[in-house]
């Protein structure tokens, strides 16, 4: 990337080699660690999956739906603490 004559380049093109520039230079910081697992994912993780499935899949549309919902999360509670 040095070697680019960067007064040739649009400013639109500049502003891309400088995103690329920085891309590289972080994967080359990182990798040192690339074969360090994390018990903890905070997108994928365990803990996100009852969260993320009453955001997305529950839909409270009217007084039958919320009391489901507030069911479902009492059922979390329960299911969190072990019973």
């Amino acid at each position: 990337m040095a070697a680019f004559d960067i007064s040739q380049l649009s400013g639109q093109e500049k502003v891309s080699l400088q995103l690329n520039k920085a891309s590289l230079e972080r994967q080359l910081a990182n990798d040192e660690f690339r074969h360090h697992r994390y018990i903890m994912h905070q997108f994928r993780a365990y803990h996100t999956l009852i969260p993320s499935f009453l955001i997305n899949i529950h839909r409270v549309e009217d007084l039958k739906d919320a009391n489901d919902y507030v069911s479902r999360l009492k059922g979390v509670k329960s299911f969190v603490r072990g019973g």
